[in-house]
């Protein structure tokens, strides 16, 4: 199977008054097209962290990154940030929704950063599209305090499809819902799987995601062994 994502012997690390703190050394791994992947591990292990190097929002310390057999970690940030807004959907678990547009605007905005030459009336009517298929069709005018917390993270996986990326990430999706909204995300995304041509790749704590994913890697094996550790799950 094609590798979508390649990291080799990729370590991140912080620096904070002159203090370096590693959060993991020397870590391999591969995101296949079409996977399904969870990333299980406890809260403070790398693996929001990892999703951040895997969708170019930070650079690693030290190693290889690779798109789509591309090496992309020494780029220059504009390239780096086109590649991401192209490429790449990403979903977390705060929603980072904008207070004061709507449902609709939200949504819309990675179409007016992308390059693609839409009219207003195309971005509206691919926007429209994208919110009927989260099932929010007659939200598009709500506000996020207007909304539910299962309809703030439709609202941010909209935002994060709209763009037709080849991977999605999602940073704990579910951490600020209640059982049965994280249940209908976790059915969304794998509709959204099964629909599209996407890898999506979910950093959670809870057990119960790796039910819906095809694959888990779980961070503490990861780091320990410089490589993933898989479990099939479908």
């Amino acid at each position: 199977m094609k590798a979508l994502i390649e990291m080799q012997n990729v370590s991140k690390s912080f620096v904070d008054r002159n203090i370096d703190s590693p959060v993991f050394e020397n870590v391999n791994l591969t995101l296949n097209h079409r996977d399904f992947v969870s990333i299980y591990g406890r809260s403070g292990s790398g693996k929001s962290t990892l999703l951040h190097l895997a969708g170019l929002v930070e650079h690693p310390t030290s190693g290889i990154i690779k798109l789509n057999g591309r090496q992309i970690n020494e780029l220059k940030e504009s390239e780096y940030a086109r590649i991401r807004n192209e490429n790449i959907g990403f979903v977390y678990q705060d929603f980072k929704l904008i207070n004061d547009m709507t449902v609709l605007e939200n949504v819309e905005i990675p179409l007016a950063l992308s390059k693609a030459k839409l009219t207003k009336s195309q971005r509206r009517e691919r926007c429209l599209s994208i919110i009927k298929e989260v099932e929010l069709l007659g939200k598009e005018n709500a506000y996020p305090s207007q909304l539910s917390g299962g309809q703030k993270q439709r609202t941010a996986i909209a935002r994060a499809l709209v763009n037709n990326p080849t991977l999605l990430l999602a940073d704990e999706p579910t951490g600020n819902l209640d059982f049965q909204s994280a249940e209908n995300i976790m059915k969304l995304l794998s509709k959204m799987y099964e629909k599209g041509n996407m890898t999506i790749v979910i950093a959670t704590h809870d057990d119960y995601v790796q039910q819906y994913t095809t694959k888990t890697i779980r961070m503490e094996n990861l780091v320990r062994e410089g490589g993933p550790f898989e479990e099939s799950v479908l």
